[in-house]
């Protein structure tokens, strides 16, 4: 009962707050379109990326006197 007796300046600022997340979140999703290249491109990073974070992933888990 009372968040409905003060609605206005309650409710309503939360709700506009909302809104107006809600039109940024559009925004932001409209400009993340790749083109096949960019995602060829981007798979390939991360990728090379993977790799790199094995390998030192490797060394940190292979004790020295063990390596070759």
């Amino acid at each position: 009962m009372f968040l409905y007796s003060y609605r206005e300046e309650l409710i309503k600022p939360i709700d506009e707050e909302i809104k107006k997340q809600n039109q940024k979140l559009k925004v932001i999703t409209k400009k993340q379109t790749f083109s096949e290249s960019s995602k060829d491109k981007l798979i390939e990073s991360l990728k090379r990326r993977l790799a790199t974070l094995e390998e030192e992933n490797k060394k940190k888990i292979t004790p020295s006197y063990l390596e070759s």
